[in-house]
């Protein structure tokens, strides 16, 4: 297991009038442990942390990049959904999600997760064995970013991730503090750093990330509306037997494909679906029954739109074969304007 140090420092101590903790001032003492041995505390007493190893509180001034420990951390307020939609899907319910998406599909670099003070919210922290540059941690930074906003698509969670003040997807700085809880936190073993897999395979997705993020580049993908794409799909096959298990949040991420591709007829999402749910390896204490029912037990179908992000990869191990094509206007066309040099960034 990779061990990793972060800058910790516990701030006990409190402002008698607005009750609010005081924090480490730039240039002052901290301490590089390791997560394990941070303890467990309770507001208002808190765990300053930053992605850093070199004993102090890093701000601005003086910043080394060769002080970073090699991971980022992705902060979700799923609070003020719940406050929004008071009946939605539990925090416990999408952290488990999430982490096993994260588990299953990111493993190199996903190193550690636990829920916020509250336990409505979630922290995620991701390591990357890279060298310590800049350059380096703002690509590291766009990866955290795409894989999170992955995860939660992925898993059927796209209005909660894009909800306003859920999670706030512009670029932080590197010296940025997360204030760790151990709620519930769990440091990942197959984590290794190595990131080098997840850029050979979204290589381009991740720099369109790093654009918008770090070059104040906002590709035109960003103007375009789902209506403006052509799905097509068919099932080119029809497998044979089980295509194997699948957790609970891919079995989820199929029937929202399967809705996207389906769009507002029900009865054909009904249909396809039940053809997936015969494929599913009956294994955990569920069977083909369970896996029929279980998008209409739940709020699987109340909450699908139609729209949802359609996960080629999954579908095409059941057969499908399914392609996209642009038919909207293009409103770029026979338009003059100045061309963006984009700069092409490597890990």
């Amino acid at each position: 297991m990779v061990e990793i140090k972060f800058n910790h420092k516990i701030c006990d101590t409190i402002d008698e009038e607005s009750g609010e903790t005081y924090l480490p001032k730039n240039g002052s003492y901290t301490k590089p442990i390791l997560l394990n041995d941070i303890p467990l505390v309770e507001r208002p007493v808190r765990n300053f942390v930053q992605m850093m190893d070199n004993g102090k509180r890093t701000g601005v001034d003086g910043l080394d990049y060769s002080f970073w420990n090699g991971c980022t951390y992705e902060d979700i307020d799923y609070k003020k959904y719940l406050v929004a939609f008071p009946s939605a899907i539990s925090a416990d319910v999408v952290y488990h999600d999430i982490c096993e998406f994260l588990c299953d599909y990111f493993p190199n670099i996903f190193y550690y997760s636990e829920m916020s003070g509250s336990e409505k919210g979630f922290h995620f922290i991701f390591y990357f064995c890279v060298k310590k540059t800049e350059k380096n941690w703002k690509m590291c930074k766009a990866i955290s970013t795409y894989v999170i906003k992955y995860a939660f698509y992925a898993c059927g969670y796209s209005q909660e991730i894009d909800y306003k003040g859920v999670w706030d997807d512009c670029a932080n700085t590197i010296y940025q503090p997360c204030f760790i809880t151990k709620k519930k936190g769990v440091i990942y073993d197959k984590c290794n750093g190595d990131v080098m897999p997840i850029l050979n395979e979204h290589r381009y997705d991740i720099e369109r990330v790093f654009n918008r993020m770090f070059n104040n580049f906002i590709p035109r993908e960003s103007n375009y509306k789902r209506e403006d794409w052509e799905i097509t799909w068919k099932r080119e096959k029809d497998v044979e037997g089980y295509v194997g298990y699948y957790e609970h949040s891919q079995r989820r991420a199929i029937f929202y494909s399967l809705s996207g591709l389906c769009g507002d007829n029900q009865e054909l999402l009904d249909s396809e679906w039940n053809y997936v749910a015969n494929h599913l390896e009956q294994a955990n204490g569920h069977d083909t029954n369970y896996y029929e029912h279980i998008p209409y037990r739940g709020d699987w179908n109340r909450k699908r739109t139609g729209k949802e992000y359609v996960n080629r990869k999954l579908l095409e191990d059941f057969g499908y074969k399914i392609e996209f094509k642009y038919i909207g206007e293009n409103k770029y066309e026979n338009k003059k304007t100045n061309s963006i040099r984009k700069e092409k960034v490597y890990i």
